[in-house]
């Protein structure tokens, strides 16, 4: 995996560049929702990053693009009391979706891996933690779930200069908070730990795909062009030789649920 500050950083892209890509990557998008509605897989989207970086826009735009009825988005926020009696893992478990459909998770079970090795989590621990998740994504994708991981990231200068943008709008500035301007003065040690984790964490079937988070529009185009071929490699790999025959004749162009 490329290290995240030697990320390429592309032009900003163009309302018209953006408007004829967003519409074939909807219709691309709706077609491979309808195939998982039609299939015994379900499937999980981690959207993680940097604060600031658009995780919560880039999950309002997948819930526009694609059909909002068969996906289930949750944002986790430190356990509840009934959470914290249970194992880690119980918490997302209970929320993972039915077959058919797909769920979009707000960072997940990697937040407190990486606030903990940031605050000192020794490297062994690191490591035992890492195999706890790879563990965990791999009985869910052995018992055919697909899993697509996110990683929205900013540089330190483009994260400052988002923030001081979001507390110049009074309808978005109570979005930065404290807190994220001291998790800022530590930049440098969260990237190391993002780029151990993400490392540590990069399976075949479970693959993570950093995204430059600079501008938006072009943002919003890679993960769907992420998710879409994302959805088409590993539908093709879980298939069985029926489904394969029945993708292969069916006829190109939008389709309803």
């Amino acid at each position: 995996m490329k290290k995240l500050s030697s990320l390429s950083v592309a032009s900003p892209m163009t309302k018209a560049q953006y408007r004829k890509q967003s519409a074939s990557l909807r219709q691309a998008l709706m077609n491979a929702q309808t195939d998982l509605r039609e299939s015994s897989s379900n499937a999980v989207l981690i959207v993680s990053g940097v604060d600031g970086g658009g995780k919560g826009e880039t999950v309002q735009l997948l819930n526009e693009w694609m059909d909002p009825r068969w996906i289930r988005t949750h944002a986790f926020d430190e356990p509840s009391n009934e959470e914290g009696e249970r194992p880690d893992f119980w918490r997302y478990w209970r929320r993972l979706p039915p077959r058919g459909e797909m769920a979009l998770f707000l960072s997940a079970w990697y937040s407190r891996v990486l606030l903990d090795r940031v605050n000192g989590a020794s490297n062994s621990s690191l490591a035992a933690a890492l195999e706890r998740i790879r563990r965990f994504e791999q009985m869910l994708s052995d018992d055919g779930m697909l899993i697509f991981k996110l990683w929205l990231h900013l540089d330190a200068e483009a994260q400052q200069k988002r923030f001081h943008e979001l507390e110049a709008d009074p309808l978005q500035s109570w979005r930065v908070t404290p807190r994220d301007w001291g998790n800022w003065s530590r930049y440098d040690e969260f990237s190391a730990a993002t780029e151990e984790i993400i490392e540590g964490t990069d399976t075949d079937q479970c693959r993570w795909h950093v995204v430059d988070a600079r501008d938006d529009r072009r943002r919003a185009v890679e993960v769907g062009n992420a998710l879409s071929l994302l959805f088409a490699r590993m539908q093709r790999a879980t298939a069985t030789p029926f489904e394969r025959t029945k993708s292969r004749a069916s006829k190109s162009g939008p389709r309803r649920t």
